[in-house]
């Protein structure tokens, strides 16, 4: 047993093969058991899930295989959304809302958003919310549902019509575009060799825009070396990560500042440089 809001709960009961999806507002509310979405059509993909309190450079984000049904399939089999509808929310078995109720024009369920029921080929284990999870690609994680319950299209008065979230800084982080690096702060590297750097950018696609460039500078920021992303990757996917492998070779011992610039099709950037501190011997 765990607790929410102080109340008691069976976690085991939350992630049960037993609980289904329901859709409400549509022309014929039904429930859908796991056992019908696995016999459905199945669309692959991959996403960066990213927290949506992930911080400047911060490691809470991965680029994840998955595969599910979409929540436009299961409208359709469901005769269509109901007239009137303007507004949707989602609600786990634990209880998560996705927060107040979205603007139904910003499409955050019904476009690009699917019912997963499986992470890197293998069905949900209980802490990515099995049996079921319900993703919108190109939002923050705070928009994903673990355990998914129901999805329900309302007629709303009032209803979320600001950006699906909102840039915002610590201590409650919250960048939709934002880039890491692989290796630790305080990396030794020699005069004269090359060092490879590594690391991802992403953004939110659906909160910004899609990502054009990767930069790079050496000087504190005085001069930027750009690498646009469609040079690099053909058939770029925006919903997913971008890794980067930088080679490097310092002609100068001391003590750099590597930062690292991520860029959308706007010019939307991460608010601050993500810096990484490289020492440099002779």
């Amino acid at each position: 047993m765990t607790e929410k809001n102080g109340e008691p709960f069976s976690f085991e009961a939350v992630c049960s093969d037993e609980n289904t999806l329901t859709l409400t507002g549509v022309k014929n509310p039904r429930s859908f058991t796991k056992a019908e979405l696995e016999a459905m059509p199945q669309t692959e993909f991959t996403m960066a899930l990213a927290c949506a309190t992930n911080g400047r450079g911060g490691s809470l984000v991965s680029n994840i295989p998955m595969s599910g049904v979409s929540v436009a399939y299961l409208i359709e089999q469901c005769g269509g959304l109901a007239d009137g509808v303007n507004a949707v929310n989602a609600t786990g078995a634990d209880g998560w809302k996705a927060f107040p109720p979205m603007n139904l024009e910003a499409s955050t369920y019904t476009e690009n958003a699917y019912v997963a029921l499986k992470y890197y080929g293998e069905d949900l284990s209980d802490d990515d919310g099995a049996p079921m999870t319900l993703v919108s690609l190109g939002n923050p994680g705070a928009r994903q549902v673990k355990h998914i319950q129901s999805i329900d299209f309302t007629q709303d008065e009032s209803y979320f019509e600001g950006p699906m979230m909102a840039e915002s800084d610590e201590p409650s982080p919250s960048y939709p575009i934002n880039g890491m690096w692989f290796q630790e702060d305080g990396i030794t590297a020699k005069v004269g060799e090359t060092v490879t750097l590594t690391g991802a950018v992403y953004s939110w696609n659906r909160v910004v825009g899609d990502l054009a460039s990767v930069n790079f500078s050496f000087d504190m920021g005085k001069s930027w070396t750009d690498v646009q992303i469609a040079d690099q990757i053909t058939d770029f996917d925006p919903f997913q990560w971008v890794t980067y492998s930088l080679n490097w070779t310092p002609t100068k011992a001391g003590k750099y500042q590597v930062k690292l610039q991520a860029t959308d099709v706007d010019g939307t950037q991460i608010k601050k440089p993500v810096t990484l501190f490289v020492n440099v011997e002779e």
